[in-house]
C-alpha cells in the first residue's frame, strides 16, 4: 500500500508538472468562480483569465489616479504597469485553454466578439498613460514574459542626476524648515541666500536637456521642476528680489543707449547742413505761382450765346455784292 501511495503521489506530481508547462505561467483560485458559474454562458471557463486582468488593469489604473497631483505614473506605478504587462501576455496566450465551443480562451477574449472591454482598458493604459507620461524616456523596461520575476529596468543616467541635485538642494531647505513642512515662518532670505547655488545648479541641469534637440524628460521629472520653481519663486519668493536687482542694469544701459544715439543723430545732421538749422518750407504761407483770375466765365458765356456772337461778327467783316459790284466799277 505504501508503494501505491508513493506511485500514486508521483503521478500527481507529473500531472502538475504537466499543466503548468501547458497553462503559460498562470496560478489561479477558481473557486469565486465555481460558485457563481452560469450554466448558460459557453464562455464560463475562460472568466477567470478575464477576472485576473481586470484585476491588473484596477490597480494601474487606480495607481494612475492616485498620483494625477502631480502626474507621476512613471516613478510611482511602475510595478503595476509590470504586473499588468505580464497578465496581459499570459491572456493573449491562452491558446491550450478552451471554452464549451472548442474556442481559444485568447480568442473568445480578444476576437470572437465585436467589443472587448479588457482589450480597449489596455489601449488606454498604454497609450493615454503610459504612452502619453513619455516613461520611456525616463525608465528602459527589459521585460521577460516568460518569466516573471526576471524583468528588469533601468533608470536614465540624466534622472539619475536631476534625482541626485534634487535631493541636495531639499536637504539644504531642510536645514532651515521644520522636517515636514513647506511653509516657512522665518525669514525666506535665510533660505534663499544659503541655496541659491544649489537651485541655480538645478535648474541649469534640467534646462540644458529640456533645450537638447531629440532629448526629454518625461512628465514625472518636469512636473517636479516645475514644483520646485514654484515652490522657490512663489511660496519663498526667492528670485523676486534677485530679478529685480539683476534688471536694474540693463534697463538703465538701454535707456542711456537710447539717449546717446538720438543725441548722435542730429548732432550729425547739424553739422551736415553747414551749422544752419533747417528751414522747413511752410506750404500754407506761400503765394499762388499762378496769377489770379480777373473774373469767372458767367451764366451768359453759354454756347449759345458764344456762337451767335461769332456769327454777328463774320457777318459784320464779310462784305455784301453791292459793295463788290461799286468797287469793281
Amino acid at each position: 500500500s505504501f508503494s501505491k501511495m508513493r506511485l500514486l503521489t508521483l503521478f500527481l506530481l507529473l500531472l502538475v508538472q504537466f499543466t503548468s508547462q501547458i497553462v503559460p505561467n498562470i496560478v489561479y483560485d477558481v473557486s469565486s468562480n465555481l460558485e457563481r458559474e452560469d450554466p448558460w454562458d459557453i464562455d464560463g471557463p475562460c472568466q477567470v483569465y478575464v477576472e485576473r486582468l481586470s484585476g491588473a488593469l484596477g490597480k494601474m489604473v487606480q495607481c494612475a489616479a492616485n498620483y494625477t497631483i502631480p502626474p507621476k505614473v512613471c516613478t510611482n506605478c511602475l510595478d503595476h504597469y509590470i504586473h499588468y504587462r505580464h497578465v496581459e501576455y499570459d491572456t493573449k496566450h491562452l491558446d491550450n485553454v478552451y471554452s464549451l465551443d472548442n474556442s481559444t480562451c485568447s480568442d473568445v477574449i480578444y476576437r470572437n466578439y465585436l467589443l472587448s472591454y479588457v482589450n480597449e482598458l489596455s489601449q488606454s493604459i498604454d497609450s493615454r498613460i503610459w504612452d502619453i507620461s513619455r516613461c520611456s524616456d525616463c525608465i528602459d523596461i527589459k521585460f521577460n514574459f516568460t518569466h516573471n520575476n526576471e524583468t528588469e529596468y533601468f533608470y536614465n543616467p540624466n534622472v539619475i542626476s536631476f534625482k541626485s541635485k534634487l535631493e541636495l538642494w531639499r536637504d539644504c531647505v531642510s536645514n532651515y524648515t521644520e522636517a515636514g513642512s513647506l511653509l516657512v515662518e522665518q525669514n525666506n532670505t535665510v533660505i534663499c541666500n544659503n541655496c541659491d547655488d544649489l537651485f541655480k545648479d538645478l535648474y541649469a541641469f534640467y534646462w540644458k536637456i529640456y533645450v537638447t534637440p531629440d532629448v526629454q524628460f518625461c512628465v514625472d521629472v518636469e512636473t517636479t521642476m516645475n514644483d520646485t520653481a514654484r515652490l522657490w519663486n512663489d511660496v519663498w519668493n526667492c528670485s523676486t528680489v534677485q530679478s529685480r536687482q539683476h534688471e536694474v542694469i540693463p534697463a538703465i544701459t538701454t535707456a542711456g543707449l537710447l539717449v546717446l544715439f538720438t543725441v548722435f543723430f542730429y548732432l550729425s545732421s547739424y553739422i551736415q547742413g553747414g551749422g544752419e538749422a533747417r528751414r522747413f518750407v511752410q506750404y500754407s504761407r506761400m503765394a499762388d505761382p499762378r496769377p489770379a483770375r480777373q473774373r469767372l466765365l458767367s451764366t451768359s458765356a453759354s454756347e449759345t450765346n458764344l456762337s451767335s456772337r461769332s456769327s454777328h461778327a463774320s457777318s459784320a467783316t464779310t462784305p455784301s455784292r453791292a459793295q463788290v459790284h461799286r468797287q469793281r466799277d
